[in-house]
């Protein structure tokens, strides 16, 4: 007999994961901030609060994993079955999660107009043209106790505050991706309650027709 292969926590206690899952998202929707900060805290505080079952890594991977199988489906169409139906079937649980994404989508906003702001003003050249200043009233003061170890110092820090802004700004560029995915996500459902909507329409005129 082959292996039994392992399917991802969120294929797990399918009887359970429907109520689990919405007592989760209820929590981290009323506490964004808190997940922000810090998502295993978040989580962790989250099994205090609802009193579910799993432990707090898990609980943060199926989480993780509800975002990611949404995604999934966005890119490619294919509804993943380790999820077993539980996001698409259910509208409470669809509309909690949609509501985590789009205060996510919201964060990302505000996080890339600081960076543009930042940008637009010339931040890099303000690092720079800061640190220049300071190297300068060094140099002015024609301090003796001023060493080339205090200089190297001062370079190695404006180093990093640019290579800090660089590494933000890939940050950025990644979080406008998840952005552009979860407005797509938000008109697919739209588009797919209307479908449905119509579908019905069509399906109860077509039964009232056929009785006549």
């Amino acid at each position: 007999m082959p292996p039994i292969k392992k399917t991802r926590e969120i294929s797990q206690e399918p009887c359970l994961m429907s109520s689990m899952l919405i007592k989760v998202f209820t929590f981290l929707n009323s506490n964004f901030d808190m997940w922000t900060k810090d998502s295993y805290g978040a989580c962790n505080k989250a099994k205090e609060t609802t009193k579910i079952t799993w432990d707090v890594k898990t609980t943060l991977n199926i989480v993780n994993s509800c975002i990611e199988v949404t995604e999934e489906y966005i890119r490619t169409g294919n509804k993943s079955s380790s999820c077993n139906a539980i996001i698409w079937n259910n509208k409470m649980l669809n509309g909690l999660i949609g509501r985590f994404c789009y205060k996510i989508t919201k964060r990302v906003e505000s996080q890339q107009e600081t960076m543009e702001d930042l940008m637009n003003d010339d931040g890099i050249e303000n690092i720079l043209s800061t640190d220049q200043v300071v190297t300068e009233t060094f140099v002015s003061q024609k301090d003796t106790s001023f060493s080339v170890k205090e200089f190297n110092k001062l370079y190695n820090k404006k180093v990093k505050n640019v290579n800090h802004l660089a590494t933000k700004s890939k940050e950025e560029i990644e979080d406008t991706r998840k952005k552009q995915v979860e407005e797509i996500f938000q008109l697919w459902s739209k588009l797919e309650k209307t479908i449905e909507d119509e579908s019905n329409k069509i399906r109860k005129i077509y039964e009232k027709f056929n009785k006549f």
